[in-house]
């Protein structure tokens, strides 16, 4: 049987990422695969289906093998090896999803002589000469793709590269808004004169120049009342009561802040009057034929409403727009929402698209090319850690993952996600 097999941050929570992993997952065991799925962190399993992949966690995961000792490692590697079983070389495939699941992917699919496919869902690239080295190699085996037409030039700094067919892959994962139970609403005012949401993980670097935006804008109309609804888990611990505080200024607000939620009931989403979200998540709410306003990944600032500014194409990840203001593309979102044009969404099409795409990924592990491995001994010293990231490491051996979570602001540069 054909094997596919998933090394990842996280099954725990939710993102576009779980969302993208999910459905690839049930399009590949439609077409006869056997699908594995390790990660890294514990957490609440919101996707049904991952539950049996519980106990395929592994903390070590979380970080690159050149952070443990190298028995350690060894003891790592032999277990996952041990639960993937006995596979055929030219019909199983091991797909990682940033630089630390990759150096671990590649040490694993070295030993069972199978395809590594790096397919990185991170949004920043900032690696050192190095780590760069293993992504050249990568690159020239057509092994390497990103989410944007130029994640592979920010990851090998070189902005010269053209853009390949397999150097870029569409991470479908905007269909989390669904028509079920709405339990949600309830926690709207409903004497509001609007109501402004944001859908996605809220420990994205983006996040907090997004709230003091939406909440400078609502301080500014205090002849207005409004809901400012955050959809999504992983508040930065806070910020949440250093918003609480700055809201105390004004009683127009009513903030609220779901946590996690999967799916989200459609009910709820359209009780919104506009979304400012970024990434997969605006497409998600764009979709839905909701105003949406589609901020920079990275900075916080508007790129633009979707479908009145621009295109689905026209915009990437990283672009914003120096001339427009956070309060302009919200007032142009309430005023103009009928001129927006809804040229996408979540239905059977969108369905048939993704199955193409993930048809067209499975594409990548057949290069042509005689397997090669990049180096042990290389890929052990890749990515060493920083003092305060051995710490880490040391309390998470003694403590487990949850410490990790204790001590995530030092931690995430780590895993550069």
């Amino acid at each position: 049987m054909k094997t596919y097999i998933f090394i990842i941050r996280r099954i725990c929570n939710i993102t576009g990422a779980q969302q993208y992993v999910y459905n690839k997952k049930r399009f590949l065991e439609s077409q006869g695969w056997r699908v594995l799925v390790f990660s890294s962190i514990k957490g609440s399993i919101l996707i049904e289906d991952f539950e049996q992949y519980k106990d395929n966690i592994y903390a070590s995961l979380y970080y690159s093998p050149s952070y443990f000792r190298k028995k350690d490692v060894e003891r790592t590697l032999n277990s996952i090896i041990n639960k993937i079983g006995s596979v055929q070389a030219d019909s199983c495939v091991i797909e990682s999803d940033s630089v630390p699941r990759a150096i671990w992917a590649e040490l694993i699919a070295s030993r069972l002589k199978c395809c590594h496919l790096l397919l990185s869902v991170q949004e920043r690239h900032d690696y050192d000469e190095d780590v760069k080295e293993f992504l050249r190699f990568k690159y020239a085996r057509h092994e390497l793709a990103g989410i944007t037409c130029e994640s592979v030039n920010h990851m090998l700094g070189d902005n010269s590269l053209k853009q390949r067919s397999d150097s870029f892959f569409k991470a479908y994962c905007n269909n989390v808004i669904q028509d079920i139970e709405d339990n949600y609403s309830k926690l709207l005012n409903p004497d509001s004169d609007y109501t402004i949401g944001s859908l996605g993980r809220l420990d994205k670097p983006c996040t907090k120049a997004i709230l003091s935006g939406l909440l400078d804008y609502v301080m500014y109309h205090s002849d207005k009342s409004f809901n400012i609804v955050m959809i999504g888990g992983g508040l930065i611990a806070g910020r949440k009561s250093s918003l609480r505080k700055k809201l105390k200024k004004c009683s127009n607000v009513n903030l609220v802040f779901t946590g996690d939620v999967y799916p989200v009931p459609l009910s709820f989403a359209k009780k919104m009057d506009v979304f400012v979200s970024t990434a997969g998540s605006s497409y998600a709410t764009y979709g839905c034929g909701i105003p949406t306003v589609k901020m920079n990944t990275i900075t916080g600032k508007p790129i633009g409403i979707i479908g009145l500014d621009f295109d689905l194409k026209e915009k990437n990840l990283y672009s914003d727009e120096q001339d427009i203001t956070f309060a302009d593309c919200i007032e142009r979102a309430f005023s103009e929402r009928e001129k927006i044009e809804y040229k996408y969404s979540i239905d059977e099409n969108y369905y048939k698209r993704m199955n193409e795409e993930f048809m067209r990924q499975l594409l990548f592990s057949d290069n042509g090319k005689e397997r090669e491995y990049y180096d042990d001994k290389l890929l052990f010293k890749l990515k060493r850690p920083k003092l305060n990231q051995l710490l880490g490491c040391l309390l998470l051996k003694i403590f487990g993952i949850g410490i990790q979570e204790f001590f995530w602001k030092e931690f995430r540069n780590a895993d550069n996600s």
